[in-house]
């Protein structure tokens, strides 16, 4: 289908509009051939938001310097009418001389209402005069997009213009989409509808179309009320040049129904190749979903039928270098890669197309873990990398996803265990330590060596009975919402006993052996040189002295006594 041209501005041209009624803002000083919702940018106006116009939300700038539109987060309902004040009105329109950059950010939204008033006959949500200028729409990731609506013509359009059409995007030049997603979505029509068209006019060929790493919906809409071959509807209309779909984009192109059999439509029209490179593409079409020659690196499958219940055929790889195949026959399309997902630490992992949710569930931890988040090795964009049961969508490639863990927090220990003082060893069990205290777990002891613990670890306070030197280790065994801290070791000493310090045990010796013959008894008093009988003797006198007199004997008295 052909396009009837639209003639050039000259510099002085005063751009004219409306907003939903309201005379357009004024044209200031210098004025950039960018308009959006009825709203001119100029040396004098670079932001547009609600506080130019009720229609808008969010923000619409436009840095001259580099010929960038930036969309944030904006909505409109205005329209911009054709300059030279034909029935015609778009969301977007551009004249510049330079080739247009429009940058998304967050979620964005151009529409155009139907209005039984104002007879608009053309419908465009983008639409670019300067043959030759190319446009570039980009954004970071998927989740920044456009959404171009342009409505529906009305019954009055329909029944007394010839062409009435509505178009998403609507250019000669180039067109780049990259690293977002746009949605362009044309009304019912009755001579022409497509999401984006590319056309040739007086001369000038048209662009190509590149879709890198982007998610794009094309819709055109029905057809009504009109006989002739000139009509048709488009999901991608690329009337002289080739469509390029590649680095792990998903496209879904589609036409609307039409009412005679002259009518076109396709859901991709590549006049000049469609290349399908490590992407997804669904297409369908009552006449014919992929019109071109289709060069393709991952297979498909082709219907005859647009509901895909009728003539299932597989599409295979097609050499990138030849002249590539022809699927016109079919009027439903999907053509997609299948790639392995591994879930490492939880479930869900298998093979799925670019382009599926992907949902996967993390193990239980174990132990004294907590789950600490998701991640992968292709950077992977999760629905809530910090849920254990979360999604996310299948790239172009393999993927490992991992369930991340961590050590729950430590319990605390509020005061250290210290070693006791002064210990002597005197035959019984005594205690090693003064206990700690802990937060957050029990308090645990075990004894062990310098290295190491060697028995096992239990809340009793350690004890010890034989002279030495202790190893009392500890720790904090956490309950069921902390983990065990580090153990540490207290060291303990048990001193030897004094044997000439042992107290009197009432049997007449001062705790002591007799007399060893070594020049000292066992309290270390110089030997006197008695005998064995003598000592005895001497010792039970100096008991019944005492017992009858309440007193020690003297020491001469004794040697009398016992002589």
């Amino acid at each position: 289908m052909r396009k009837a041209g639209i003639s050039l501005l000259t510099v002085a041209t005063i751009l004219v509009g409306t907003l939903g009624g309201v005379p357009m803002k004024a044209k200031a000083a210098t004025y950039y051939g960018l308009s959006v919702g009825g709203c001119s940018f100029s040396s004098e106006c670079l932001v547009l938001d609600d506080t130019v116009s009720a229609l808008f939300s969010g923000t619409a700038t436009f840095d001259p310097a580099s010929h960038t539109l930036t969309l944030t987060n904006f909505s409109n309902g205005g329209r911009t009418s054709h300059p030279e004040g034909l029935e015609k009105c778009f969301g977007i329109y551009y004249n510049g001389s330079n080739d247009l950059t429009i940058r998304l950010e967050g979620r964005n939204v151009i529409t155009l209402t139907a209005d039984a008033a104002d007879a608009c006959y053309v419908r465009e949500g983008f639409y670019s005069q300067n043959r030759v200028a190319n446009v570039t729409i980009q954004g970071t990731t998927f989740s920044d997009s456009l959404t171009l609506e342009t409505g529906e013509n009305t019954a009055t359009d329909i029944a007394t213009h010839r062409h009435s059409d509505c178009t998403g995007i609507d250019m000669t030049g180039s067109l780049l989409i990259k690293d977002c997603s746009v949605n362009s979505l044309a009304g019912d029509s009755k001579n022409g509808s497509s999401g984006f068209l590319l056309w040739n006019d007086s001369g000038f060929s048209s662009g190509s179309l590149t879709i890198d790493h982007a998610c794009v919906t094309a819709r055109g809409g029905n057809l009504t009320n009109r006989l002739g071959s000139d009509s048709g509807n488009y999901g991608i209309n690329c009337t002289y040049n080739t469509v390029t779909i590649c680095n792990g984009s998903i496209v879904t192109a589609s036409s609307g129904t039409v009412t005679n059999n002259e009518s076109y439509s396709s859901g991709i029209f590549a006049n000049d190749g469609l290349y399908i490179l490590n992407s997804k593409v669904d297409a369908s079409s009552y006449k014919a979903a992929i019109y071109g020659s289709v060069r393709n690196d991952v297979p498909g499958q082709g219907w005859t039928d647009v509901a895909g219940t009728q003539g299932l055929a597989q599409i295979p790889v097609s050499d990138l270098n030849g002249a590539g195949q022809n699927l016109s026959a079919y009027k439903k399309i999907h053509i997609a890669g299948s790639y392995t997902a591994t879930v490492t630490n939880g479930t869900g992992g298998g093979t799925y197309e670019l382009g599926d949710t992907v949902n996967i569930t993390a193990n239980a931890p174990t132990g004294k873990k907590l789950f600490n988040g998701w991640t992968s090795n292709a950077g992977v964009s999760f629905a809530n990398a910090n849920s254990a049961s979360t999604s996310f969508v299948m790239p172009a490639q393999a993927v490992t996803v991992t369930a991340n863990y961590v050590d729950m927090p430590a319990a605390t220990l509020t005061q250290a265990p210290t070693a006791k003082t002064g210990l002597i060893a005197n035959g019984s069990a005594q205690e090693l330590i003064n206990g700690g205290s802990a937060t957050g777990g029990d308090l645990k002891y075990a004894i062990g060596n310098e290295s190491a613990p060697t028995s096992n670890y239990g809340t009793a306070i350690p004890t010890g009975t034989n002279a030495g030197t202790y190893y009392v280790w500890y720790m904090v065994s956490g309950d069921s919402n902390h983990s065990d801290t580090t153990p540490a070791k207290v060291t303990v000493t048990i001193s030897p006993k004094d044997e000439g310090d042992t107290p009197d045990d009432g049997d007449g010796q001062d705790g002591d052996t007799p007399d060893d013959g070594d020049g000292q008894d066992d309290d270390d008093t110089p030997d006197d040189g008695m005998s064995e009988t003598e000592q005895l003797i001497r010792a039970f006198v100096a008991r019944m002295y005492t017992q009858a007199l309440g007193r020690e004997a003297e020491a001469a008295g004794l040697d009398d006594w016992s002589a």
